[in-house]
């Protein structure tokens, strides 16, 4: 990934998590034009990261996807936290890709992960993203979550969880 900017430091550091994960990431400014490209992305799409620093990310949108271009000026024109999360098609060295594309703002920048969904019968594909997604959802819930093992022991759960359970369960 290019440095052209400073990241605070735990924002950074997230970035590079996906770095083994069969996901693509781009660093957007305020503008959505490309700060940085990640190289898992340049493997999937088959491209150089100087080819896309600098674009808007419009640039790299199939014209022939009015539907999904739509759906994305849509969701970021009324965006007010969270992920932006749609599937697009991308344009890129003249091949459409299918993609699914989930952005989240912090701070001025936008962070987006994005996955080739034409990925045919990779199996490890598939178990690293869903493993991605719970993650996701166990980090983020607002409600209470508990991992059980084949025993009904806990394995794992939320900390925010204490507080939905009286003290008495010893938990």
């Amino acid at each position: 990934m290019t440095t052209n900017q400073p990241l605070n430091q735990p924002f950074y550091c997230a970035c590079l998590e996906y770095e083994l994960l069969p996901i693509g990431l781009l660093i957007l400014d305020e503008l959505l034009k490309i700060l940085r490209v990640n190289q898992r992305f340049c493997e999937i799409f088959a491209c150089e990261e100087t080819q896309l620093l600098g674009l808007f990310l419009e640039e790299i949108f199939s014209p022939k996807d009015r539907k999904g271009i739509s759906q994305f000026y849509t969701k970021i024109s009324q965006y007010d936290g969270g992920f932006v999360d749609l599937q697009i098609t991308f344009n890129i060295n003249e091949k459409d890709y299918y993609v699914r594309f989930r952005a989240i703002k912090n701070e001025n920048l936008w962070i987006a992960y994005i996955e080739n969904t034409l990925i045919a019968n990779d199996i490890t594909h598939e178990f690293l993203v869903a493993q991605e997604r719970w993650e996701n959802i166990f980090k983020n819930s607002e409600g209470g979550i508990i991992i059980l093992d084949s025993q009904k022991r806990i394995l794992e759960y939320r900390t925010d969880l204490k507080s939905l359970i009286p003290s008495e369960t010893g938990l």
